[in-house]
């Protein structure tokens, strides 16, 4: 395991806060930010608060603020969870009289990219890192999955600086792509990489991680970590380089009905 220093984990907490600034609107206050997209309203993380409970006497308040701010632009008022320890179990009484329902979940293991690739390599894949916005990452992999909603978010990445997509092809097919960032904060994060649906299983999320791994080492990019969502994905991760640190992100969100 790898321990982490003090400033390092405050890093990577702040950007898991403030990533979704770099595709969609947001509008910050006294005790958090609020992020909205009125043209994509289903994606998540263009559309929720982020709390800084250090910062709020009273919660109450904050919560019918945030209410009344996304039912103006009627979207669904979500908050995820500030990262500081039982925050939402401390304070689900006052989240439920103010008509939240919290979905507990499970907290992430953050991990590092810190050892060497272990993936061998072959050419099945044609591996591109783009510049540009490729209109088969939405066509090819996002509609089928039925997340097209995540096509402007990359999209609207890209546009900004210290971003990379890499994208796998086979016959000119998009079929995984994986999107991470560069943050001014000093760390490099990792936000999706997603695989076609019918290209699942045939090891192309393996190959295409195993060249951005090689990436972020030779371009010797800060900090890069990322937290996994299945157990698939944490073992492939893990032969690409990433070794789990003590660093833990409380998980969980809170939604009103």
């Amino acid at each position: 395991m790898i321990n982490l220093t003090t400033e390092q984990k405050s890093i990577i907490r702040r950007e898991e806060n403030e990533f979704p600034k770099i595709f969609t609107q947001y509008k910050e206050t006294q005790y958090g930010i609020l992020f909205y997209n009125e043209e994509n309203k289903e994606s998540h993380d263009s559309n929720h608060a982020v709390l800084y409970p250090e910062r709020i006497d009273n919660l109450s308040v904050v919560l019918r603020n945030i209410a009344s701010f996304y039912k103006e632009k009627a979207i669904v008022p979500s908050i995820y969870h500030p990262f500081v320890k039982g925050y939402f179990e401390e304070n689900e009484k006052t989240f439920t009289e103010c008509g939240f329902k919290i979905t507990h979940e499970e907290s992430h293991r953050v991990s590092l990219l810190s050892e060497k690739s272990q993936i061998v390599p072959n050419e099945i894949l044609e591996i591109r890192k783009l510049t540009e916005w490729d209109k088969r990452i939405a066509e090819d992999i996002l509609i089928p999955n039925n997340q097209q909603y995540e096509a402007p978010v990359c999209e609207e990445s890209m546009k900004q600086a210290g971003n990379h997509v890499f994208v796998g092809y086979k016959n000119e097919k998009a079929v995984v792509y994986v999107i991470f960032h560069v943050s001014p904060l000093g760390c490099t994060r990792f936000d999706f990489i997603v695989t076609a649906k019918d290209e699942r299983g045939k090891g192309y999320a393996r190959q295409i991680m195993h060249q951005v791994a090689n990436f972020c080492r030779k371009e010797n990019l800060p900090l890069p970590v990322t937290w996994f969502a299945n157990s698939t994905s944490k073992r492939l991760n893990f032969e690409a380089g990433f070794r789990p640190t003590d660093l833990w992100l409380e998980g969980g969100y809170a939604v009103k009905e």
